[in-house]
């Protein structure tokens, strides 16, 4: 099954009756005709754009009496489209969710153009993130990208959703799908998710081609490159949360443009919107030489790789919309107290291992694929120690996983309050 890595944590050595984590995708109903979408996934489509006969739903009663039962021992449910806003069947489960005093984590994925009471009472009485799917930051290019929004009542609708979640502990983040027609306002989205404090994700589009980066030459491609990197000078020091995501996509098409003028067929771009199957950061001794990806030992996870090179189980952290949620202790990071983590922003752990080992360097990133590797070298007491990162998403952009080791003793090498 694709992405089963991520439901690793909700898998116990002694299985119980029930599972923590279910995803629905109960319904195609949409209200939007996006261009790069399909009547499999949208019932406007399949009906105005397509002319098909509407899908009939296969969930009657009998299906939602069976779900009940489940519903309690979730910790965690995701509900992707069409557009669960819309669609009938998600809606119901909102319902009994609501009915039961569910407590469970509830992430949606919506096009963003519904606000009504019926919405606001799901925000207001469920424990629901919200991921907000939006492909321009102009009416120009997101009008006709998504058919059927308007560009100032969704940006709007944003606002009542960030107003109504503020202070819960809960979130609004955004998808961001990069095509030819959008690349151009890419940057100027994510300075809009930075002002509203929110996580941008870039969705990879490799089909259909006419909207795909990748399948175009390399000279036009060059061409898109070089409008971003002239970008990239003014924007890349005004961008905070999402900056990120900015260095990434365009260390990605660097880098599929070099593999062109090689004469390669970078096919691994062509699947990267498929999100990494591990997560993790590696705290060691720094190497003579750098070493190859983590993850590049063929038959080798880059956790199974983690624990060979460190020698002991790893740390590992779980974090949502850019804070660390939890931490799952090992005993040879007590001298950090990562139980202190728990509220920090991940953007900030780098400067607290700094205040416990020593200044620390600025990070040396690379790529693997749909993985990044960071190294950020501390100057400890001892000796240098190096943090390795290899980080990538779950499927949900609120979803991180982090996995924390070294072969250094951190004692010796001068961790301290």
């Amino acid at each position: 099954m694709e992405h089963r890595e991520q439901y690793d944590e909700y898998v116990a050595e002694e299985p119980g009756r029930y599972p923590k984590r279910m995803d629905f995708i109960l319904s195609i109903s949409c209200n939007l005709q996006c261009v790069m979408c399909n009547g499999d996934l949208s019932s406007s489509i399949r009906i105005h754009r397509e002319k098909r006969l509407p899908l009939a739903s296969p969930y009657g009663d009998a299906f939602f009496e069976e779900l009940e039962e489940f519903l309690p021992h979730l910790e965690r449910s995701v509900f992707l489209g069409g557009e669960p806003f819309v669609g009938r069947e998600p809606q119901r489960v909102f319902d009994l969710m609501i009915d039961q005093g569910h407590t469970g984590t509830v992430q949606v994925i919506t096009n963003g153009t519904h606000w009504n009471e019926r919405v606001e009472r799901y925000l207001r009485e469920l424990p629901m993130n919200l991921t907000v799917s939006i492909d321009g930051y102009t009416a120009e290019t997101l009008e006709p990208l998504r058919v059927g929004v308007d560009r100032d009542r969704l940006f709007a609708n944003v606002d009542r959703y960030q107003e109504v979640l503020a202070g819960t502990g809960r979130s609004v983040s955004f998808h961001y799908c990069l095509m030819r027609q959008n690349w151009h306002e890419f940057g100027a989205f994510l300075l809009e998710a930075d002002r509203r404090d929110a996580t941008a994700i870039v969705m990879t589009v490799t089909g259909p081609a006419s909207f795909s980066l990748w399948d175009l030459p390399a000279v036009e491609l060059r061409t898109i490159l070089d409008g971003l990197e002239e970008e990239d000078r003014a924007l890349a020091p005004q961008l905070g949360r999402n900056r990120g995501a900015w260095v990434a996509e365009l260390d990605r098409i660097r880098r599929h443009v070099a593999r062109l003028d090689e004469g390669e067929d970078p096919d691994w771009v062509r699947t990267s919107w498929v999100p990494s199957r591990e997560t993790s950061v590696e705290l060691g001794r720094r190497s003579p030489s750098p070493g190859r990806s983590p993850s590049s030992r063929p038959g080798r996870s880059p956790e199974s790789e983690l624990r060979a090179w460190a020698g002991r189980a790893p740390l590992v952290l779980h974090v949502a919309d850019g804070v660390i949620g939890a931490v799952e202790r090992e005993p040879w990071a007590d001298p950090l107290e990562p139980e202190r983590w728990v509220g920090l922003e991940l953007s900030g752990l780098s400067q607290r291992l700094a205040g416990r080992l020593g200044p620390a360097s600025p990070p040396v990133v690379e790529t693997y694929g749909g993985l990044t590797v960071a190294r950020t070298v501390f100057d400890a007491a001892a000796g240098e120690i190096e943090f390795r990162s290899i980080v990538g998403l779950g499927l949900m952009p609120s979803e991180l996983r982090i996995l924390l080791a070294t072969d250094a003793d951190l004692i010796s090498a001068g961790a301290h309050p």
